[in-house]
């Protein structure tokens, strides 16, 4: 009897033991669960943080692009006005034209005028 008493007490001390390390783990766990948890929120945090900078950004590129666009118009705008090529083209070929015009018109006026005779 006393040898079954001791192999029941040795059975008890082996599942406290068993029993202290497995509350002895379950205590690191909290511990780790609770710093996952702390650096979870603060990455939470900082996904928040950088998506709001990114909506900032986002705006900043939004309105670059449109003063771009705008500065580009502005860009084509001032060189067709000071593209003096082809109005200086466009006015040399009026002037032709209006020249070839005119010599014709005094062609035709010679070809009906009476010719002088000397």
């Amino acid at each position: 009897m006393t040898a079954q008493v001791r192999e029941l007490e040795a059975r008890l001390k082996d599942r406290e033991d068993q029993l202290f390390l497995q509350r002895k783990d379950l205590e690191q766990s909290k511990i780790t669960n609770g710093a996952l948890r702390g650096q979870n929120v603060d990455n939470l945090a900082e996904k928040d943080a950088l998506e709001k900078h990114a909506q900032v950004v986002q705006l900043q590129n939004d309105d670059i692009t449109r003063e771009l666009d705008k500065f580009c118009e502005m860009d084509e705008y001032v060189r067709g006005q000071l593209d003096r090529r082809s109005r200086v083209l466009g006015l040399r070929a009026r002037n032709e034209q209006e020249i070839r015009q005119s010599f014709n018109r005094v062609e035709d006026a010679r070809s009906r005028s009476p010719q002088r005779r000397y």
